[in-house]
């Protein structure tokens, strides 16, 4: 059985509670780690390594929505309030809930990254990239 990506839903920490991120399009975890190279003349010519460090990053794309103003939505956030989080430095708690079968994944981290597209007679679009911390 496979799983719609729609009901993954990336909700960052704005200070009063996790809140989600407006109309996603896209939200990705990509999980690395880094090595060290241990290959002596002793590996019989094999490539061997340790594990080092740990790197998770969670890239996002969405629409732009009022988060702010009179008639706006204030129970998501949106490229106003991550980009006041991106540009104070701020570590951010993130989620990614899936609605259906309740599986998550949390951590801190950082808005390291944040674009926006603002093409004419289209929706205002941004993308994100949130690197985890320990």
């Amino acid at each position: 059985m496979f799983i719609d990506g729609t009901y993954n839903i990336l909700y960052l920490d704005f200070g009063s509670g996790f809140l989600p991120v407006s109309c996603l399009n896209e939200n990705t975890i990509t999980d690395t780690i880094e090595t060290l190279n241990t290959t002596t003349r002793d590996n019989s010519g094999w490539n061997t390594f340790v594990p080092t460090k740990q790197n998770i990053s969670i890239s996002f794309s969405g629409l732009l929505i009022n988060t702010r103003f009179a008639g706006g939505d204030f129970t998501k956030i949106s490229l106003d309030k991550l980009k006041d989080l991106k540009r104070n430095k701020t570590l951010v708690g993130w989620k990614i809930e899936n609605a259906d079968t309740s599986i998550s994944e949390s951590g801190n981290g950082y808005i390291v990254s944040l674009s926006e597209n603002d093409t004419i007679d289209e929706f205002i679009s941004f993308d994100g990239e949130i690197l985890a911390s320990k």
